[in-house]
């Protein structure tokens, strides 16, 4: 008697029945309980609890936030040219330094030293003396090149062998690049001013000549779109010029070039 279950009055009479009542047919989890159920909360399917990434408005593409984690995300600032490269050749006509364009705005160039002068004189008088009647010309600092866009650099010497118009600001087709590296040029040389000459498919030689020192970086390729091919080349070497059909050695590009005791690889003027 005393393990026997207690008789049903012992429920309340809203519970009882209640411990072991099923939904009746028909019914649905989501139709009402038996009285002593407590209700289910309504479960939703997977895609409808998963957010949906939906591409940004023109007019919110710049900011975006999000509503659970407040994050703002920050757009690009895109560059406006300040004038086009017609109107920076008559603009740079009027000032009174030098400049070149880098397809957005003007930039000042900065004026070398006595030796950054000297070896880039060098340059042109070398090629000068062995290009005569070969249909090759070279030309100096004035000499623009269109490179990326209506960008224009203005290398330290340049050769081109085709036919040039005399009052024209850019040489046409350049086939050899020589740029003279001085103490705050040279991030604008090695990188910025690498990837622009190899987007000219004319050119088929860059090179770089230190200022600071005796040592050439000669990058080279034998077709437009080709990765540059990269020699060094010291003071014993001669600097090979398969392009325009010559080659100088490099000693005579320091020709009356003094450095410092200490400079790497210096040599006597």
């Amino acid at each position: 008697i005393a393990n026997a279950p207690p008789p049903t009055d012992a429920y309340p009479p809203d519970r009882q029945g209640a411990r072991h009542s099923r939904p009746s047919a028909g019914m649905s989890r989501d139709s009402e309980p038996s009285r002593g159920f407590p209700r289910h909360p309504e479960v939703r399917p997977l895609q409808d609890r998963t957010r949906r990434l939906t591409t940004p408005s023109a007019e919110n593409r710049a900011t975006i936030r999000s509503p659970s984690a407040n994050v703002t995300v920050m757009s690009v600032t895109l560059r406006v040219p300040t004038m086009t490269r017609d109107q920076f050749f008559d603009w740079a006509s009027a000032q009174g330094g030098r400049y070149e364009f880098d397809g957005f705005e003007p930039v000042a160039m900065t004026g070398g030293n006595l030796n950054h002068n000297q070896i880039a004189i060098n340059i042109l008088v070398a090629l000068r003396g062995r290009l005569g009647g070969t249909g090759c010309r070279p030309h100096g600092m004035d000499a623009g090149v269109a490179t990326v866009g209506d960008t224009v650099r203005y290398p330290d010497g340049v050769v081109t062998c085709s036919p040039v118009n005399g009052v024209s600001r850019l040489v046409p087709h350049p086939v050899v690049v020589f740029e003279v590296i001085s103490p705050t040029s040279g991030h604008m040389d090695r990188i910025v001013k690498l990837r622009e000459y190899a987007a000219v498919d004319s050119i088929r030689r860059y090179v770089i000549v230190e200022s600071a020192s005796v040592g050439l970086t000669v990058h080279e390729r034998h077709a437009a779109g080709q990765r540059w091919t990269v020699t060094p080349a010291t003071a014993e070497d001669l600097l090979p010029l398969p392009e325009i059909g010559i080659e100088i050695p490099v000693a005579e590009l320091y020709e009356g070039v003094t450095f410092p005791a200490s400079a790497t690889g210096a040599m006597p003027a």
